[in-house]
């Protein structure tokens, strides 16, 4: 299964809150074991799709759960 959540974090974000939550959530998501990816601003935006198709893949060929955190502030 491969789970996708946004994260409300980076240069553009305006709530000092979501922060406390935003840099740790892969931390935590880690220490349940179970794997987690970041799409952030450090890859190209059209690379997207690709990578959740990878990540996809991997679920499916692992029979494991994956996280893929999409940061969609700059």
């Amino acid at each position: 299964m491969l789970v996708r959540a946004v994260r409300r974090i980076g240069f553009g974000e305006y709530n000092a809150s979501n922060f406390l939550f935003a840099e740790t959530a892969v931390d935590v998501v880690e220490a349940m074991r179970i794997q987690a990816f970041v799409l952030d601003c450090r890859m190209p935006l059209e690379n997207w799709p690709g990578a959740i198709n990878k990540a996809y893949d991997y679920a499916h060929m692992n029979h494991r759960p994956i996280r893929m955190f999409l940061d969609l502030k700059e």
